[in-house]
């Protein structure tokens, strides 16, 4: 009798533990619901409104951290510099070197100050997620009318599908997001058919047309034409969003060379050091355009580490030291990441 009591009060021990368990669960999931995801809000899958996919695959938006900029800026220059690893997609050869016969491939190679640009021209404040830095949201996503723009870089989906980009890594991962952003421009360096001065990577003036097709696609359609009616002229730099402004009144690539020597600022502090472009001279610019102008003067290096320095130039890039440290105890998995900018480097 005293045997078959203990049984069940063991039972009835296991039983309230099991059930305590339970409640504890719930009471997390319950916890999670209410206070770290924002009321109201859903997953949004591109593919329920028929207008994005990857790879044949529906894109979700992702809850993620908006990260710091500090952070977004030390991965610009390192994917610029082709360091970005397996943070991104493996980045493309690109010819350098005019006329184009005697051209050789070389490593790939961004200025950092192109993407930069870029990033704040398609997703203003370099956001990856719809938040504050530091703070969770979800996947910034733009639908068009049959595709759509996803992350900081606004990589499109039919862009992404070719170039056979992980959707979800697009979506969650912003070094992913950059680094397709800058194979998007360096499979528009190389096939574009149209090409400025030298055609040397290094300078950044050389991008013209690779920027002007980001936007515009290959083609390089009137859209993007300086000299269409529709960008009135003449017309002061493009400011970076800075005032009152008609962002629709210049050529994506003004967007771009404005940028570049109007960084803005976030709480008193630039994105990026300013650094003015040249733009060609619109009459150099027909209808369709040249395949080939002389560069404008005067011309901005940018290079990256020494194995990629361009000969009797000088530039600044930022110098960067980066370690990492990752623990993980049994399903626990913690990582630490440090970065810091030492000197700007010199590029002659």
């Amino acid at each position: 009798m005293r045997k078959n009591a203990m049984l069940i009060q063991h039972h009835f021990n296991s039983l309230f533990t099991g059930l305590l368990f339970l409640v504890l669960v719930l009471g997390l999931i319950s916890f999670v619901l209410v206070f770290l995801v924002p009321s109201g809000l859903a997953i949004h899958v591109c593919s329920a409104q028929g207008t994005c996919e990857v790879n044949s695959t529906p894109v979700a938006q992702q809850w993620g951290r908006q990260p710091a900029i500090q952070d977004m800026e030390e991965v610009f220059n390192r994917t610029g510099t082709n360091r970005l690893g397996a943070e991104g997609p493996t980045l493309p050869q690109i010819r350098k070197g005019y006329p184009m016969n005697q051209a050789r491939y070389v490593s790939p190679y961004v200025p950092c100050i192109l993407l930069k640009a870029i990033a704040y021209t398609e997703s203003t404040g370099w956001k990856q997620f719809n938040a504050d830095y530091g703070q969770h949201g979800w996947t910034v996503i733009n639908h068009n009318d049959s595709t759509c723009d996803i992350g900081i870089m606004q990589v499109n989906s039919a862009t992404a599908s070719s170039a056979v980009f992980d959707g979800r890594r697009l979506a969650s991962e912003y070094p992913y997001n950059i680094g397709a952003g800058a194979w998007v421009l360096l499979d528009d360096w190389e096939h574009t058919g149209h090409h400025v001065g030298e055609n040397n990577p290094q300078v950044v003036e050389d991008w013209y047309f690779a920027v002007w097709a980001y936007h515009y696609g290959t083609g390089l359609s009137w859209r993007g034409n300086p000299n269409n009616s529709k960008f009135p002229w003449p017309r002061d730099p493009w400011l970076c969003g800075q005032g009152s402004q008609d962002r629709t009144k210049w050529p994506y690539q003004e967007l771009i060379w404005g940028c570049a020597a109007n960084p803005p600022s976030h709480q008193g502090t630039s994105f990026w050091q300013a650094q003015p472009l040249t733009l060609p001279p619109r009459d150099s610019i027909t209808n369709p355009p040249p395949t080939h102008i002389d560069a404008p003067q005067p011309s901005l290096v940018q290079c990256g580490p020494p194995a990629g320095r361009a000969q009797g130039l000088s530039a600044l890039c930022p110098a960067y030291s980066k370690w990492r440290l990752r623990v993980r105890i049994g399903s626990l998995d913690i990582r630490w990441s440090y970065s810091h900018q030492h000197q700007y480097a010199s590029c002659r």
